[in-house]
C-alpha cells in the first residue's frame, strides 16, 4: 500500500506540470469548432457549444495500468442570461485510502462574434489516511479571436497570481485551421514560466457525420492521445487513448447527453 501512495504522489508531482491530471483528453487552450466531444472539461471556451444543459460523464478505469488509480468525473453545463454560459465540474482520482479530487466553475461568452472569452477557478483536494488532507485554490484565463471565418487564435494563462504555488503558471498560445467542412489542423506552444516549453500539434476530422476522430501530439513530456466518438441523436459516445513517454497508458471512457 505504501508504495502504491509514493507512486501516486509521484504522479501527482510530475502532473503538476500538465493540467489535466484526471483524465486521457486533450488539454488545449484552442476550443473545438464542433459540439462533438467532452474537451470543456479541460477547456471552458467550449462551452460556447451550451445552447441547451449538457451532462457529461467520465470514468478512467485505470490509470497508468494501476487499477488502484480510477478516475471519475461529471460535467452539467447550460446556458446563463445575456448569452453567459455556466459549467460545473468535479473531478475525482484515486481509491479508498486516498484521493485527489477537483470541483472547477467556468464561464464563458462571446463577444462581438470574433471573440470567445472565458475564466475557470478550481479546488484541488488530496487527502490521504493519517496524512490528513490539503486544498488549493487555482484561477485560469481562455481568450479566443476568430481571425477569418477558418482561422482561430487563442491564448489561455493557467494559474493566474499563482495562486496555487503547487502548480505551475502556464501560458499557451493557439492556432486552430478548419482546411476542409469538418477537418482541422492546430497547433500549440505551451511555456510553463521559469522551466521549459512544450509544443502541441492536433488534427480533427468527421469522415462521416455522425463519427469523428482526433488525433494529439504533444512533445514535452512527449504525450499520444488518440480520441475516437459517435453521436446518436442527444447522445455522444467517446473512447480516448493516450500513451505518455514516462506514465505509459491510460484510457478515458465519456458520455454526453443533452436534455
Amino acid at each position: 500500500m505504501k508504495i502504491i501512495i509514493v507512486f501516486f504522489l509521484a504522479i501527482i508531482t510530475l502532473h503538476s506540470q500538465e493540467p489535466n491530471v484526471f483524465f486521457s483528453i486533450p488539454d488545449r487552450a484552442t476550443s473545438s469548432s464542433r459540439d462533438f466531444f467532452p474537451l470543456w472539461f479541460t477547456n471552458p471556451l467550449n462551452l460556447k457549444h451550451s445552447k441547451q444543459l449538457k451532462a457529461s460523464f467520465l470514468v478512467s478505469p485505470s490509470k497508468y495500468l494501476l487499477p488502484e488509480l480510477n478516475s471519475l468525473g461529471s460535467n452539467f453545463s447550460f446556458p446563463l442570461a445575456d448569452g453567459l454560459n455556466c459549467g460545473l465540474f468535479l473531478e475525482y482520482l484515486g481509491s479508498k485510502k486516498f484521493s485527489y479530487s477537483n470541483f472547477k466553475v467556468a464561464f464563458q461568452k462571446n463577444i462581438f462574434q470574433q471573440f470567445n472569452i472565458a475564466t475557470r477557478i478550481s479546488t484541488k483536494m488530496l487527502s490521504i489516511d493519517n496524512f490528513g488532507k490539503k486544498a488549493k485554490f487555482s484561477w485560469d484565463a481562455f481568450l479566443e479571436y476568430v481571425a477569418f471565418q477558418n482561422l482561430t487564435l487563442s491564448f489561455s494563462y493557467k494559474n493566474l497570481l499563482s495562486i496555487n504555488d503547487f502548480e505551475n503558471q502556464i501560458a499557451t498560445f493557439g492556432v486552430q485551421s478548419e482546411i476542409l467542412n469538418g477537418y482541422s489542423v492546430g497547433a500549440e506552444v505551451r511555456y510553463f514560466l521559469k522551466m521549459y516549453t512544450s509544443y502541441n500539434f492536433f488534427i480533427y476530422f468527421e469522415p462521416f457525420e455522425n463519427i469523428y476522430f482526433d488525433f494529439d501530439v504533444k512533445t514535452n513530456p512527449q504525450v499520444v492521445t488518440f480520441g475516437f466518438g459517435y453521436k446518436l441523436s442527444d447522445i455522444v459516445v467517446s473512447l480516448f487513448l493516450q500513451y505518455h513517454s514516462y506514465l505509459l497508458f491510460s484510457n478515458t471512457i465519456g458520455v454526453v447527453l443533452k436534455f
